[in-house]
């Protein structure tokens, strides 16, 4: 090989690593193209796919976890409802009271009774009812295959806490009044306290999985990010390198022509 022919291949090398170099810097990225770096490229690849799988997961935790509070929301209208019908239940056992008079609580009580339908039945969150024993439902909380976090099934209607029946107009009723509605007391109290800790799952797997998503962009950005620095460096590198050789090849051009001249 000759020696212009030498120079002429290192100025083409030097030409492709200014163009790579400069690409890099333009575009913010190391891998432009999977010949840049099959491996880091196909890496990058499973990278990406996991971070877009983890940014959905988190999205999936706070629709449910949003789910939850409107479910507690309602959880603690109910309660409230109760504790209405437990003070009415035990007005009713004052003995001064006439029959008149117990009919007034007794409606007072139906509508509590009504409430808590209208309640467990029209709690919804996105079309769907959470409080009256219709729905199973489950989150999808992470990135992968069994990564799901349970919403716990919950039925608060008036028949199902006990109380749709309460008649408190005569003696017996009242005394049984006071004990259905302690009973619903604490299987709301227990409804509750499931919401809740199924919220706090959802949350502790929120930070998990930004903490995920954070290691992961991190890593991702180091293998497919340009490293401003070390591209300039480069760039000045073959910028030296290319003027020196462009130098050698005029150099080499100009003997060659004067070793011509001297054979006219």
């Amino acid at each position: 090989m000759s020696m212009s022919t030498g120079l002429m291949s290192s100025l083409n090398s030097i030409n492709l690593n200014q163009y790579l170099s400069m690409q890099s810097m333009s575009s913010g990225k190391q891998l432009n193209t999977a010949a840049d770096n099959p491996a880091g490229m196909a890496q990058s690849v499973s990278y990406t796919v996991q971070l877009s799988g983890t940014a959905q997961a988190m999205s999936n935790a706070q629709d449910a976890s949003s789910m939850l509070n409107v479910a507690q929301g309602g959880v603690a209208q109910v309660g409230s409802d109760l504790q209405n019908i437990s003070t009415l239940s035990v007005q009713a056992g004052d003995g001064a009271l006439n029959a008149s008079d117990k009919r007034a609580i007794q409606a007072q009580i139906n509508q509590s009774v009504q409430d808590i339908n209208q309640t467990a039945n029209n709690t919804q969150f996105n079309g769907k009812t959470l409080l009256n024993g219709t729905q199973n439902l489950s989150a999808q909380n992470g990135p992968n295959v069994g990564n799901t976090q349970s919403v716990p099934s919950t039925n608060l209607t008036a028949s199902s806490l006990g109380v749709s029946g309460v008649n408190v107009t005569t003696s017996a009723g009242q005394v049984s009044a006071l004990s259905s509605v302690s009973s619903a007391i604490d299987q709301v109290s227990a409804s509750g306290a499931s919401l809740g800790a199924a919220q706090t799952g959802l949350n502790v797997s929120q930070s998990t999985q930004g903490a995920a998503y954070n290691n992961l962009s991190a890593a991702n950005g180091t293998l497919g990010d340009t490293n401003y620095a070390s591209s300039a460096s480069s760039l000045a590198r073959s910028n030296i390198r290319q003027q020196a050789t462009m130098y050698a090849l005029n150099m080499y051009n100009d003997t060659q022509k004067s070793v011509l001249t001297l054979f006219p």
